[in-house]
C-alpha cells in the first residue's frame, strides 16, 4: 500500500513540496499521477537531516531575483542621463 504525500509530509513534519522533491530526486515511481510512497521511504527520508533541498532553496532565490531584477529594470527606465555644460 502507497502513502499520500499529504501523509508523508505530516508524519515527517515537513511541506508538500518537500516530499514532492524528495520523490522527484529519488525517482519514486508514479501511478495515475500519484507518487507511489512506500514506509521503506518514509523511513529512509526521517533518517536524512532535515535540510531545505537544493530545489526549494533554488526557488526561493529565483522568486527573489525576479523581484530584484523588477526593480532594477523599472529604476533603470526612470534614471535619465543628464549631462553637464
Amino acid at each position: 500500500m502507497s502513502i499520500s504525500v499529504k501523509e508523508a509530509a505530516e508524519r515527517l513534519n515537513i511541506t508538500v513540496r518537500a516530499v514532492q522533491l524528495r520523490c522527484k530526486k529519488d525517482k519514486i515511481r508514479k501511478k495515475n499521477n500519484t507518487y507511489l510512497i512506500t514506509e521503506a521511504n518514509i523511513e529512509t527520508w526521517r533518517a536524512e537531516p532535515k535540510e531545505k533541498t537544493g530545489n526549494e532553496a533554488n526557488e526561493r532565490n529565483e522568486a527573489k531575483h525576479y523581484v530584484n531584477d523588477t526593480d532594477t529594470t523599472e529604476a533603470e527606465q526612470v534614471t535619465e542621463t543628464v549631462s553637464v555644460q
